[in-house]
């Protein structure tokens, strides 16, 4: 075995001397570029993230305008409507009194009428009642005393109705 033991001890050094030659030379530059990727692949992480809250905040940012054109939409849909509604009620407003205008005026030319029609019938009834008074006097009285007594009379019919 006493052979072995320089060959153990030889290799023990390589592998040391191995390892410290790997640690100076080619460790460094793999840990390194282990540390260049690790910080790469961080870097794009905080980046998804930051685009991500970006994003995020864009997307509030739109849902909030759509919420308020939504709400101007149907602000502006109400304030038409009640203007519909008020223009609808001032139509109707206004067609009601012209038809009450309309109204009265066909009530007072009726009422026109009425009385125009009174008047001459009054006129028609007196020629009648003075022409059947010529015919049973025979002859004219007088024209004065003639249209008093007939208006008289044809008030007293018209007073008579009334009751």
């Amino acid at each position: 075995m006493p052979e072995v033991l320089p060959l153990f001890l030889t290799n023990i050094v390589g592998f040391i001397l191995l390892v410290l030659v790997l640690k100076k030379f080619a460790w460094g530059p793999v840990v390194d570029l282990l540390e260049k990727r690790r910080a790469e692949i961080s870097a794009g992480y905080e980046k998804i993230e930051k685009l991500e809250a970006e994003m995020a905040a864009a997307k509030a940012d739109y849902e909030a305008r759509v919420a308020g054109i939504e709400a101007t939409a149907r602000e502006r849909i109400n304030e038409a409507a009640a203007e519909g509604r008020r223009l609808a009620a001032e139509i109707q407003e206004n067609a009601r009194r012209e038809a009450e205008n309309l109204r009265r005026q066909a009530e007072r030319n009726i009422e026109l009428q009425m009385e125009s029609a009174r008047a001459e019938l009054k006129h028609h009834v007196i020629h009648m009642v003075m022409a059947t008074t010529r015919k049973l006097l025979g002859e004219k009285v007088d024209a004065v005393a003639d249209r008093a007594l007939a208006e008289a009379y044809v008030d007293e019919l018209s007073r008579m109705k009334q009751n």
